[in-house]
């Protein structure tokens, strides 16, 4: 039995994959192995995504019990992991906090816990070196017959030197099964929601830095843009976004009706569900907490209104906590799925996230709050610009005055959602059709080549 080995460091990925693996693990000559980046407790936090992989079956490893071979190596990570616990623990206490001072108070030992991983962090970094796993890789790949691997998106330096300890796991393997001519696909980080109107590859970089993938898989075309680590045998896949599938979002929501934390997250009021982005290219903080202060002034002043902010799964502390308190905010984290949130909110609003797609699928109404490119005045294009599925404002006065006349029950116009589907989210097949069909039959060629 083959197996596909799934490179997992973040939540995103594991959203990402999880549709794919639900698909794979049905298959009698294959199987799909999660491997836990730096380990399956740190990685593995979303209630929906235990519910998933526990249900399905599907075989988690943690990389450290791969990885690291001395002594020292494992206590720093058994050091590493206990911080790394306190940490997710004591932010998530600062997340649901009531009070500002409480708040303060567990923010000040958030970081105190955060500077002391930071140390043990280097340390086990330092002490990480690639040559070093090659027998116990060896192995590993050997005993489980992995014949491809499946990472997101992204820089993959072909030398050793990463600052980050989940990059550097990542990076080991990856080098690891291309220098085997094990097959490497990745997969785009969801759908992007800016892009370029000039798609092609640029010719100037020099891509002999990076791994080059042998598939690379994007949910639209305009998506292929001068990226390094597109090589030029490089096969290039325009499939969707996975994450987006119409089924499988619907076997999300109602998989996470099946928790008992989903019956508790409940109000009597209006919701307006805020999921917060830091796009990569904008380190304007000033603006987006202007963007955060727009929202939240919104619900102060439209009376019986209630404020749900998810915060990004990988920068939840790029938003500023100690200024949204009280009985009108609730903040999650990554403990808590967007899908546990998105069926009990009466609108959505997001000013970058590519996620602002699921609710217009659910046909629920959404708001793209487009302030970043009204302030910046940045030339650029976004996926939500030709649609009218979405609601589009571009300053307070217009985002409170369009969540009122939503509030008074006016629906968005969804005639145009099945062209937008194929144009930008599908890969170009229907609503009726399955994205992780495309992926499982694109995956079952590469491997039949081997």
């Amino acid at each position: 039995m083959k197996t596909v080995l799934f490179l997992g460091h973040s939540n995103n990925d594991v959203d990402h994959f999880l549709p794919l693996m639900v698909k794979l693990e049905k298959k009698d000559d294959l199987k799909p192995l999660l491997f836990c980046i730096p380990s399956r407790n740190i990685l593995l936090v979303n209630k929906v995504h235990q519910l998933w992989i526990k249900d399905c079956s599907i075989y988690t490893v943690s990389a450290n019990s791969v990885i690291l071979n001395s002594i020292f190596q494992n206590i720093l990570f058994t050091f590493f992991s206990l911080l790394e616990s306190a940490y997710i623990k004591i932010a998530n206490l600062a997340i649901r906090a009531n009070f500002s001072i409480e708040r303060n108070c567990l923010i000040f030992i958030r970081k105190l816990f955060g500077a002391i991983k930071l140390t043990v962090h280097i340390l086990l970094n330092h002490s990480l070196n690639g040559k070093d796993c090659v027998h116990s890789l060896e192995k590993f790949f050997k005993d489980n017959s992995v014949a491809c691997v499946v990472c997101d998106s992204g820089f993959i330096s072909c030398y050793e030197n990463e600052q980050q300890l989940v990059l550097k796991i990542r990076h080991i393997i990856i080098r690891f099964a291309n220098a085997r001519k094990i097959p490497i696909v990745m997969m785009n980080h969801g759908v992007s929601p800016k892009y370029e109107e000039d798609s092609s590859l640029s010719k100037s970089i020099n891509r002999d830095k990076y791994i080059q993938p042998d598939v690379i898989i994007f949910s639209f075309e305009k998506e292929v843009s001068k990226k390094p680590y597109i090589g030029k045998n490089t096969k290039i896949l325009i499939l969707g976004d996975l994450r987006l599938d119409v089924h499988w979002i619907r076997s999300l929501e109602e998989s996470a009706q099946k928790l008992p934390e989903y019956h508790s997250i409940s109000t009597r009021e209006k919701v307006i569900l805020y999921l917060v982005c830091k796009p990569a290219w904008i380190n304007d903080y000033g603006l987006l907490n202007s963007i955060h202060a727009d929202i939240y002034n919104v619900v102060k002043k439209i009376e019986g209104l209630t404020l749900w902010i998810k915060l990004h799964p990988r920068y939840p502390f790029a938003f500023p906590l100690r200024n949204y308190t009280g009985g009108q905010v609730r903040i999650f984290g990554n403990e808590v799925d967007t899908n546990m949130l998105l069926p009990k909110s009466d609108i959505v609003i997001s000013s970058y996230s590519g996620v602002l797609v699921h609710p217009m699928l659910m046909r629920r109404s959404a708001i793209f709050y487009d302030k970043i490119r009204a302030v910046t005045g940045i030339s650029i294009k976004f996926i939500f610009d030709d649609t009218d599925c979405v609601e589009k404002v571009a300053n307070p006065h217009d985002l409170e005055k369009t969540c009122r006349m939503i509030l008074k029950r006016k629906s968005p116009n969804f005639d145009g959602l099945e062209h937008f589907y194929k144009k930008f989210i599908s890969g170009g097949i229907g609503m009726d059709q399955s994205i992780s069909g495309s992926y499982e039959k694109e995956l079952l060629s590469l491997m039949q080549l081997q």
